[in-house]
Formats: C-alpha cells, sequence, structure tokens
C-alpha cells in the first residue's frame, strides 16, 4: 500500500545580516546617504543601507535545492569571498565549492559561472581594466580568468597552503595597452610564503619567506611601492617593490609591531591629500590605523637617529644596523585604534574617505556589522594615538539575532513569528520578513510559544524564569525568576483553553501554570491601580529525570513529555 506524504522545501532564509564572507562597501548616491553595503547571506548576496539599515535588495541565483523544480537535492553553497568592480557595477562572488560567479548588480542578475577550483574560494581580486579576475583558493592555486572571453586563462602553483593575499600591479603604470597593465601578481599564503609572479610568462619569479608561521593578510600602497603583509604574531613587514630591478624585485625594508597580539585578517590602503594611511583588522576587537610618513619626514628621523648614535660615538656600522632595525618606525606611524567592544571582527573595509573624515566599515562575528567614523586632525603629524577621533556612526543589527536562536513559534494565523537567543526576543512580520518588535535583556531563551490571539508570548529561560511578553504595547508584563530554581525550561505549551502553560525543564519536573488578570499598583503612585496579566503556579509533576520537551492532548486529560531517555505519558488529575 502506498501512502502519500506533504513534501516541504525551504521558502526563505532571513535574519541574516553578514555571513561567513568579506564585505564591501559602495559610495553613496548622494551626500545625505553613508553608502550601500554587500554582504553575504548564506548562499544569497544582500545589499544594504547603511544609514537607515534596510536591506534594499537580494541577489538570487535559481530556485532552493530539493525543490519539484530544481535539478539539485545538495544543500546550497555559502559565499566566502566578494569582490566589487567599481567601472562595470560588477560584483564576484567566491563559494565555498571553488565556483565563482559573476553578478550584475543592476540587473541582479549572474552574467558568467567559473568553476575551477576544488574548494572554497578566499581571495579575488580585478585588474584595472575590469577585464580580468584573479582568485585564489584553499586548494592552493591561483587562477586568472577572462571575463570578456568567459574562460580561464591560466592557473598559477606553487604555494602550498591556502591563499590569503592578492596584490595585482604593473610594471609601468602609464601603459594605454590593456595587455600591458598588471602584468605582475604578488601572492600571499598560510604556507608563510610571498611569491612574485610574471603574468607574462606564467613564472613565479621570487619567492619569499614573509613569516616564521602563518602569512595571513598583504596589501600594497596606491604608488605600488610598498608592500604590507601580517602573520599570526603581531609583526607587521614592510617591502619595497622595485619592478624595474633585474634580480630582487622585493625586499624586506622593515618591520612593526601592532598593538594586537592576534593575526591580522586583512590590510587595507587609502589616501588623502595628508599622505597615505592603511588599517590591519585583527581576529580579536581590534583595527589599528597607520600612517605613511613622507620622504621628508623620513629623510628627517633618519637624519635625527644618526645624529643621536654618532653622539654616542658608535661607528658608521653600527649606526647603519641600527637604522635598519628601525626603519619600520620611521617609515611608519601608529595613528589610532578601533575597539568593536560588542563582538570580534570578520573582516573591515574603507568607507568613504575624503580630506575630513575617513569611515571604516567593519563586520563582526556577531551577525551585525558597524559604521565608524575617523576625524581626520588638521595637521596628522601632531596627532596622538591616544586622541580621540574614532566614532560609532552607524549600526547594522536590528534585523538579525546576535547569537544562535534557540527557540522559534509562529502565531496561529501564520502571521508573526517569534525566535528567541540569548538576551533577545524578536517578533517577525512572516510576508514581508521584517523585524517589528525586539525585546532585550530577556535571559538565555530556550522555548517560547504565543498564547491565542497572537499578541502574547511567553518564554523559558537557561537561567529558568518565565516571562509574559505584551507585543502590542511592548512590554513585559510578568517575569517568574525562581520558575524552575535556576534549572533551564527546555519546553513550553499552552493548553487547550488558552489560560495556562506547561513547562519542562532541566530540574525534573513538569509545571503548570495559570494565567489571571490581577491589580497591581501603578508605578509611582499610592493608590492606582492597573489589572495586569499574571503567570501563578498551579501544580508541579516530579519525574526521574530531565524534562526536554513537554506536548498537552487536545482532550486536555494527558501530558506527553520526552525525557532524556523515554517517552512517558502522564494522566492529568485535577
Amino acid at each position: 500500500m502506498v501512502k502519500s506524504y506533504q513534501r516541504y522545501e525551504q521558502a526563505d532564509a532571513f535574519g541574516v545580516i553578514a555571513s561567513h564572507s568579506n564585505s564591501i562597501y559602495l559610495p553613496p548616491k548622494d551626500s545625505k546617504s553613508s553608502g550601500r553595503a554587500i554582504t553575504a547571506g548564506l548562499e544569497e548576496i544582500l545589499i544594504w543601507d547603511i544609514k537607515t539599515g534596510e536591506l534594499i535588495s537580494k541577489l538570487k541565483d535559481g530556485v532552493n535545492p530539493g525543490a519539484l523544480v530544481s535539478s539539485s537535492q545538495t544543500a546550497p553553497q555559502q559565499v566566502v569571498s566578494l569582490e566589487y568592480e567599481p567601472n562595470s557595477n560588477i560584483v564576484a562572488s567566491g563559494y565555498e565549492d571553488g565556483s565563482i560567479k559573476i553578478w550584475d548588480i543592476t540587473s541582479s542578475s549572474v552574467v558568467i559561472n567559473f568553476k575551477g577550483h576544488k574548494s572554497a574560494v578566499t581571495k579575488m581580486k580585478f585588474d584595472k581594466s575590469g577585464t580580468r579576475l584573479v582568485s585564489g583558493s584553499k586548494d592552493t592555486t591561483v587562477i586568472v580568468w577572462d571575463l570578456v572571453g568567459e574562460e580561464g586563462l591560466f592557473k598559477l602553483k606553487g604555494h602550498r597552503d591556502q591563499i590569503t593575499g592578492l596584490q595585482l600591479l604593473s610594471s609601468n603604470e602609464n601603459q594605454s595597452n590593456i595587455d600591458d597593465i598588471d602584468d605582475w601578481l604578488i601572492t600571499t599564503s598560510k604556507d608563510g610564503l610571498i611569491k612574485l609572479w610574471d603574468l607574462k610568462s606564467q613564472q613565479c619569479i621570487e619567492t619569499h619567506v614573509a613569516h616564521t608561521g602563518e602569512c595571513w593578510s598583504s596589501a600594497i600602497n596606491k604608488t605600488n611601492e610598498l608592500l604590507i603583509t601580517s602573520g599570526i604574531e603581531n609583526q607587521l613587514k614592510i617591502w619595497k617593490i622595485d619592478l624595474t630591478k633585474d634580480k630582487k624585485k622585493l625586499i624586506e625594508v622593515g618591520q612593526i609591531e601592532k598593538t594586537s597580539k592576534s593575526r591580522g585578517l586583512n590590510i587595507e590602503f587609502a589616501e588623502i591629500n595628508q599622505g597615505e594611511f592603511f588599517f590591519v583588522s585583527n581576529a580579536d576587537k581590534t583595527v589599528q590605523l597607520f600612517r605613511l610618513r613622507s620622504e621628508k619626514e623620513i629623510s628627517k628621523g633618519i637624519s635625527k637617529r644618526k645624529s643621536r648614535l654618532e653622539a654616542k660615538g658608535l661607528s658608521e656600522e653600527e649606526i647603519e644596523e641600527s637604522i635598519k632595525s628601525s626603519m619600520g618606525n620611521i617609515l611608519l606611524c601608529d595613528f589610532t585604534s578601533i575597539f568593536a567592544d560588542k563582538s570580534k571582527i570578520r573582516s573591515a573595509t574603507w568607507g568613504l574617505v575624503n580630506n575630513r573624515v575617513m569611515n571604516i566599515m567593519v563586520t563582526l562575528t556577531n551577525n551585525s556589522l558597524t559604521y565608524y567614523q575617523i576625524t581626520v586632525p588638521e595637521n596628522v603629524k601632531k596627532h596622538k594615538p591616544i586622541d580621540k577621533i574614532v566614532e560609532e556612526k552607524n549600526t547594522l543589527e536590528y534585523l538579525g539575532h546576535r547569537t544562535d536562536i534557540r527557540a522559534v513559534d509562529i502565531s496561529d494565523d501564520d502571521k508573526l513569528l517569534v525566535t528567541g537567543s540569548n538576551n533577545q526576543l524578536k517578533v517577525w512580520n512572516i510576508k514581508r520578513r521584517s523585524c517589528i518588535r525586539t525585546f532585550e535583556k530577556t535571559g538565555y531563551v530556550l522555548s517560547s510559544k504565543f498564547l491565542p490571539g497572537g499578541t502574547l508570548v511567553v518564554v523559558g529561560t537557561k537561567e529558568g524564569w518565565i516571562g509574559l511578553y505584551d507585543l502590542v504595547r511592548s512590554t513585559v508584563l510578568d517575569v517568574v525568576d525562581d520558575a524552575h530554581s535556576g534549572s533551564a525550561i527546555w519546553s513550553i505549551d499552552i493548553t487547550p483553553d488558552g489560560k495556562g502553560i506547561v513547562t519542562g525543564s532541566a530540574d525534573k519536573t513538569v509545571k503548570f501554570w495559570e494565567i489571571k488578570v490581577e491589580e497591581e499598583l501603578v508605578d509611582g503612585t499610592l493608590d492606582k491601580y492597573t489589572n495586569n496579566l499574571k503567570l501563578n503556579h498551579t501544580k508541579t509533576l516530579e519525574l526521574n529525570e530531565d524534562v526536554l520537551c513537554v506536548k498537552i492532548s487536545p482532550d486536555f486529560f494527558t501530558v506527553t513529555n520526552y525525557q532524556c531517555y523515554q517517552w512517558i505519558y502522564l494522566s492529568i488529575q485535577n
């Protein structure tokens, strides 16, 4: 006998602000806006308005896996890397399986699909013409793609671990011929090596040991003269680039220590009229900003140091060695730091940069994004790192939770959804996928349930509390702190008449609660009372194991609960 079952397929995913990828900043179209942010939302690409926090659009390719019209039954691949090309207004997205898609933002559609890597894409870079894309992967290879011919040109092999940095540069910046632009490539890898590649001959010209351990990030300045690398230690290395030399084109000229002891996630340069700056985002909660000193400052610094060393009676060789060892501090100076106190950093990128302000967009690991503004001092040479010039300008966090979602429930009319996490309860409009209410400091929510009518929600927490929330007034009606004596409340169910609830807890009890209207003194008054709903404990059932799930039968005669090892059916005695 054949039995038919309902088929369920994924309809949508929401509540994601930024998943496991870097983010991209798009400049504003007018002076009133702070710009847009492009983030990865699992397998989708999300475009946000930074100032309002609104989701502008989603870029999604094809139907959901498992759907009747889908050719795939496997889970969709997550976006793990993003890169933007401003001239053509296109975005490259790299995926966990090594595939790459080129998106046209204007039409919100995929224009090119590339498949060449065997594992996740870690880095991507467009050349200046926007006609070529270079990608690096966990499979240790680098591939150069032709966007015009829609094909892979060649693959570069040589690294022994995942690619962590790609820097394209040209031996002649004045060349107008596209074939002569960006004909060199510098790659860094988790294997700790830097490699310089000649893209014309497709050969590795030089290999250097960047750091004693892993090398996690790199960047070159706007003039293609300096390369900065960062490893697992707190050390930044400075490399001089000279592509006109026949022998060593890449030479280490100095090193400087970061404040943070964590590995550097990414490095980016920016330029204003007072000089060049770069930041290093770290795997903790800090972003450190450095300034490149001008040639005049460098010459003056070397001259002063030389005079001091000569006064101490050091020889020429000793003076030269001392200057060489301190060259990092001569070339660079610590400018300021950003501290993201809410969560660790996933990535960072420059926002709007001009001669008055420099903005940095920071993506955090707690599913949020923060936009920081740095006020540029009138004289950057006199600025001290301790001077307060950083402020948090915008935060994008409303449309998502900060921690794992542990409780979900849908209202009777299928219009509202409630989700609970650590110290946060959110109510969503299912049709619009928008968050309409947020309650903070709720405790660690493990269970939640709508009461009949969809205007009240009751939650159980890890701390053993029960909370009753009014969605219309956005208020907490009642909190029972000692509902289960500090033990986690794993499950809640509503009685068939809607006038009570049942809770199951790790304290090995099932408790019954009655919802009653009680008079309560109005705060700040002595004789004014108001009617409020309260939870009153009426009955307790004691069991032998932790109660993980409770369910009341529609006839109100049986309560089913799932303990650690067995199902138990109990008859309710009035």
